[in-house]
């Protein structure tokens, strides 16, 4: 059984997750849009590097174990 801290931990990260989700989904399509100044993709790179690491949601299935 895991350990009550590391239960709470996940919870957070899934919290995190749910909170910050809207917020890259929109910054990553300024980055990806091709007809975007350099200026302002560049600036939207920063402000995603910005987010809290624990907020990306992991895509890849045995990272998420």
């Amino acid at each position: 059984m895991a350990k009550l801290a590391l239960v709470n931990r996940e919870a957070k990260r899934e919290a995190a997750v749910k909170k910050h989700a809207a917020k890259r989904a929109e910054l990553k399509s300024i980055i990806d849009d091709q007809t975007r100044s350099m200026d302002e993709r560049m600036d939207a790179m920063k402000r995603l590097q910005a987010l809290p690491r624990n907020s990306s949601r992991c895509g890849c299935a045995i990272a998420a174990r």
